[in-house]
């Protein structure tokens, strides 16, 4: 094997049972090493790590060694480099003179590959190494008293004894280390199944009492009661700096926090996932008229989170000089839990998580004293409505450096529209999943600036109106990272919904928007994606559905209509569009221009001319409406007679009646077979899409669309070369020529005079 550039090679779990000399020629640069989850065993060929000289990590643990109780030591000789190893240990193991060349090892791990004493003698030939972090992970029968004093340079130990072993005992073996200064101690599943809880005494930590250690961890120890005597004999307590003594059994919560100002450097402190147990099933506070717990001055994260605290108390406080960040009491396991959270005693408090406390009462988190808050966590707190709408002003009033608020799953439905005013420039993260919100929080919503993602999920929605997701894109402008989770709503895709439906097609604004889903009118959910690649029939079905209720109505509008006199039928222009036949098969014109009187200059400066120059023949209002018809007739015979209608379309065509009235009947014919794409709209000013006529906007997909050059600056083309605002406008006007003569059937010309108009 000659692969003189590899650097880490993994063959675990391969069965392997033998590794002949030369294996690992080639392989000089090698420095990670793992042969785990094999049958090696200590026949291991002599030479086989020979050329291995910049080995760095070997891992095989998982093999038999145990079988012949020995280690292949002619083959680890050679590893002069090594600094970490990874091996098993068994019954009666000896770390002896072969490992006394290991003179970089820095990390042991061992892995009891079964149930093995650890004695005097187990470590003596490592001695020589210097081992700054040791792991045992086994089940251990005992530890001998000096098994670990050839660690001198030790400073992190990690002991897992498997539930085989009393933390007492774990404790008796810190003798070998006493009176040294290390940077963390773990202890974890170090008790014997069915024996009774543990109460620490000053002689259990006899010897844990002279270590200097910064970071304790006693996890998972069946540890019921540290009694204050023990803990005042602890004379190196205030070397700690990080404190875990999670999923043990303490029944005693205020005992614990009693203790805890004896610990002055104390950072850290958790006590999480305690199970009492089962004579005091429940961790309770004593009873006091006012309970204030001292902290240490410079504890800055707290964590008590999923116990089973047992609490109705009002009266609970902390010490008001202390120096607390973060303050996590989640989850407990009683319901009964009812605390009121006093803000002026956490006045440096950045992060608050109080999800699962029953809030019965509005006043039950007073958060406004928490100034310099950036998180809170409040799911499933019952808040309801009460909590944010008290006294009409704000809860978070003052909190202008909250980032991440969670308030799910507190069957919330209103919103205040100044329930977010203060943090405008700060929240970036809003979780309202799981509530009873059934209209979007546009207002509540609207002041914030810098929101990058929105959970409303598994609320109440069916829809969003316009002003809902013009809301959401202009969020999205202000934040470019905004993601808005909309999934688990009951959104409907109908007919009515069709502008939200082709606003969710279209923006980016949505997470996971192709598996988002909604529910069509027949009760059939459906994903974003499959509409997306059926909407064009969605669509034409609508449209159907549209017209099938138009054209009843306008059977009935006509039947009323035949009874009235001839010149209120005369008059009548808005009934004659709507039962008007238009003409079909011969147009004399190419396109029929409509614009407003203000735009007519502008028409003839620059249409015109061009159209003429194209010989393209074009009608409108000024030269081609017959003298003494009525304008809407005029209009209908004009558009019957040309083949394609160019809207000229600015602020003042959309405030005039007639050239709006134009667009409409274009519109309604476009639906017609063949007229589809009969449309051309030439925008002068920056209109929106939701200005426009909504017939013409049901067919906007076939509508031919140009946009006029206003900035007399140069334009940036398609290539990225920079054009002249003439060339711009030049190619609009190709564009146009080449939009109006597109399938243009051959023309009929009559002369000047105008067909008279079809009645049905």
């Amino acid at each position: 094997m000659y692969m003189p550039n590899l650097l880490s090679l993994k063959m675990d779990s391969n069965d392997m049972r033998k590794i002949s000399g030369g294996a690992f020629d080639g392989l000089a640069n090698l420095q990670c090493l793992s042969l785990s989850d094999n049958r090696l065993d200590s026949s291991l060929g002599e030479d086989v790590f020979k050329p291995l000289v910049n080995l760095r990590v070997l891992s095989i643990y998982r093999n038999t060694f145990h079988i012949d109780k020995s280690y292949p030591n002619n083959a680890l000789s050679y590893l002069s480099s090594i600094e970490t190893l990874e091996v098993d240990i068994f019954q009666d193991f000896v770390f002896g003179s072969p490992f006394m060349h290991f003179r970089t090892l820095t990390t042991l791990y061992l892995n009891g590959i079964e149930i093995c004493s650890i004695h005097n003698a187990s470590f003596i030939g490592l001695g020589s190494s210097p081992i700054t972090n040791l792991t045992i992970h086994s089940r251990i029968r005992y530890i001998e008293k000096n098994a670990l004093s050839p660690f001198i340079n030790l400073t992190e130990l990690n002991i897992n004894s498997r539930k085989t072993l009393d933390i007492r005992d774990v404790f008796q073996a810190l003798y070998g280390l006493r009176n040294r200064t290390m940077g963390q101690l773990m202890f974890e599943n170090n008790y014997i199944r069915a024996q009774p809880p543990v109460t620490l005494t000053a002689t259990d930590i006899m010897f844990l009492k002279t270590i200097c250690v910064k970071r304790l961890y006693l996890i998972r120890n069946s540890l019921m009661f540290i009694p204050f005597r023990t803990v005042t004999a602890w004379t190196n307590r205030n070397c700690i700096a990080i404190l875990d003594l999670s999923v043990n059994k303490f029944s005693e919560f205020s005992q614990s926090f009693l203790t805890l100002p004896l610990f002055h450097e104390l950072t850290n402190f958790s006590l999480t996932h305690n199970i009492p147990s089962r004579t005091k099933r429940s961790m309770v506070f004593k009873e006091a008229s006012e309970k204030i717990f001292v902290l240490p001055p410079k504890l800055v994260f707290l964590n008590i989170s999923r116990n089973y605290i047992r609490l109705h108390d009002n009266n609970t406080h902390f010490s008001s000089n202390n120096s607390l960040k973060s303050y996590d009491i989640s989850y407990q396991r009683k319901n009964a839990f009812l605390l009121t959270i006093h803000g002026k005693d956490l006045s440096h408090l950045e992060e608050l998580f109080v999800s699962g406390m029953s809030c019965t009462h509005v006043r039950c988190i007073e958060i406004a004293p928490m100034t310099k808050l950036s998180k809170l966590e409040a799911r499933q707190c019952n808040l309801k409505n009460e909590f944010l709408l008290l006294n009409s002003t704000s809860v978070f009033r003052g909190l202008t450096n909250l980032t991440y608020l969670d308030l799910s799953a507190n069957h919330l439905n209103q919103w205040s529209s100044l329930l977010f005013n203060d943090q405008r420039q700060s929240l970036n993260v809003l979780l309202i999943s799981q509530n009873e919100i059934d209209v979007f929080p546009t207002e509540a919503l609207n002041v914030l600036e810098q929101l990058e993602y929105l959970d409303i999920s598994n609320n109440a929605l069916t829809t969003l109106t316009l002003s809902d997701y013009e809301l959401l894109e202009k969020l999205k402008q202000r934040s470019p990272k905004l993601l808005v989770n909309l999934h688990g709503n009951r959104l409907v895709c109908s007919c009515d919904d069709l502008e939200f439906l082709r606003w969710m097609l279209s923006t980016t604004v949505l997470m996971d928007k192709d598996n988002l889903r909604c529910v069509t009118s027949l009760g059939d959910s459906i994903t974003i994606k499959h509409l997306q690649e059926n909407f064009d029939k969605f669509e034409i079905d609508c449209a159907s559905i549209s017209w099938l209720i138009v054209s009843i109505v306008l059977l009935v509008v006509m039947y009323l209509f035949l009874t009235v006199s001839f010149v209120s039928w005369k008059y009548s222009a808005k009934l004659r569009i709507w039962c008007r036949q238009p003409l079909e098969g011969d147009f004399t014109h190419h396109a029929f221009i409509s614009y407003a009187d203000t735009d007519g200059s502008w028409v003839r400066k620059h249409i015109e001319p061009y159209l003429e120059q194209e010989e393209i023949s074009f009608m409108c209002a000024d030269k081609d409406f017959k003298p003494g018809k009525d304008i809407a007739s005029n209009i209908l015979d004009t558009i019957d007679l040309c083949y394609k209608s160019v809207f000229v379309v600015s602020y003042e065509f959309l405030n005039s009646e007639w050239p709006r009235y134009a667009m409409q009947v274009a519109s309604g014919y476009s639906f017609r077979k063949g007229r589809e794409t009969m449309n051309i709209v030439i925008l002068l000013d920056d209109i929106q899409l939701s200005e426009l006529p909504k017939l013409l906007r049901k067919n906007w997909v076939n509508v031919r669309r140009l946009r006029w050059p206003r900035d007399e600056s140069t334009c940036q083309g398609e290539d990225g070369e920079n054009i002249s605002i003439e060339t711009k406008r030049e190619n609009v006007l190709k564009k146009l020529s080449k939009y109006i003569q597109n399938g243009i059937p051959e023309l009929h010309p009559v002369g000047d005079t105008l067909q008279s108009e079809t009645i049905v």
